[in-house]
């Protein structure tokens, strides 16, 4: 397959994030907006598995090194984490100061940004055990990067048998556990960090099986292809068996839709953009939305109109966030570790 940008790809993962921001700020609305908006977490890492094996099985075959590996990785993703990182941070020195009972005790918060600081998991019984309680987001990329560090170590003496066994191995203890926990919302909490791991290795391991495999499927219009990953976070069934069939079926099915299909020329510039925002705005959107009860008050507002603010102002601020925060750190630090480093071609692999 021939190196490209997959801009539908690109675009699907800016609709999954927004389905993302909608689900965490549903108590905003008083409703369910995007009520399976966690699902768009099992899309970004289908599509984590799929670029990831596009950009990098080759090089990590021809001796590409696992730690220069995990440097690029952890390049792409640092410095929108920690820009994620500091905004919580803020976030609960501001609640301390206020003496609000939501405000974590000293020695917790301490603990939560010094193992954030080093992009660990801090699961704080004060906090009901969430493994990055300062940015709760922080969950999925913490999980992603050591799936992509454990493939680029197994991937020279990884076949497609072998991958295929433990895509299937994963899938089938990923079964009982969404059953048993009546949807597939797991994985950001340390009493079910097997759910994670399962969905985690499932998801990622079917986006490189899918990549390898290159299966050929008729090809759907792009916007048909967003409209259903849309539907996907979006439509209101309480049932694990939706999760399921959404995480099993209907992502991979996407995955394969989306990467055989490019938008037209009229809408280029519109999935660029929904590529641009996807990581941005997953990465720093749960501090600010937690801050829509206190820019309500300020500006006399209903929670949902200061939610909606919110929103918009995300969807406005990422593209800057990418142009004069992200992309000129990222070079900077790949001109601070390796030059080689400057531009990793799996950027699209980030929410």
């Amino acid at each position: 397959m021939a190196r490209r940008t997959f801009e539908t790809l690109n675009a699907m993962r800016g609709i999954a994030a927004i389905g993302v921001v909608l689900f965490h700020g549903r108590s905003l609305w008083h409703g369910a907006v995007a009520p399976h908006g966690y699902l768009a977490v099992d899309i970004f890492f289908m599509l984590s598995g799929f670029v990831i094996a596009h950009a990098y099985e080759g090089r990590l075959r021809g001796g590409l090194r696992v730690a220069e590996f995990a440097k690029i990785r952890i390049i792409r993703f640092y410095p929108l984490y920690g820009l994620g990182l500091a905004l919580g941070i803020a976030r609960y020195l501001m609640l301390k100061a206020g003496h609000n009972p939501d405000a974590l005790p000293t020695v917790d918060l301490v603990m939560a940004t010094l193992t954030g600081l080093a992009f660990l998991p801090c699961p704080l019984p004060s906090h009901g055990y969430d493994l990055f309680i300062l940015n709760p987001p922080s969950w999925s990329l913490f999980y992603e990067l050591a799936v992509n560090v454990a493939f680029a170590a197994m991937a020279p003496r990884l076949s497609k048998v072998m991958l295929g066994a433990i895509v299937a191995v994963s899938g089938i203890c990923l079964l009982p556990l969404v059953l048993a926990a009546g949807n597939a919302d797991l994985g950001a909490n340390g009493l079910d960090i097997g759910a994670g791991v399962a969905r985690t290795v499932f998801s990622f391991g079917l986006g490189v099986l899918i990549y390898r495999s290159a299966p050929k499927i008729p090809t759907i219009p792009p916007l048909l292809v967003l409209l259903a990953v849309a539907l996907v976070v979006g439509l209101p069934v309480a049932s694990p068996y939706y999760d399921l069939a959404c995480i099993l079926l209907v992502s991979p099915l996407l995955l394969m839709a989306g990467a055989s299909s490019e938008p037209p020329v009229l809408l280029h510039r519109a999935f660029i953009y929904l590529g641009l925002i996807s990581f941005p705005l997953y990465a720093v959107h749960r501090p600010l939305l937690a801050l829509a009860p206190n820019v309500a008050h300020v500006l006399h507002l209903s929670q949902p109109v200061a939610g909606s603010l919110i929103v918009i102002g995300l969807l406005a601020l990422c593209p800057l966030l990418d142009r004069f925060y992200d992309a000129p750190l990222r070079r900077w630090l790949s001109r601070r570790f390796k030059e080689r480093l400057a531009r990793d071609p799996a950027e699209a692999a980030a929410p």
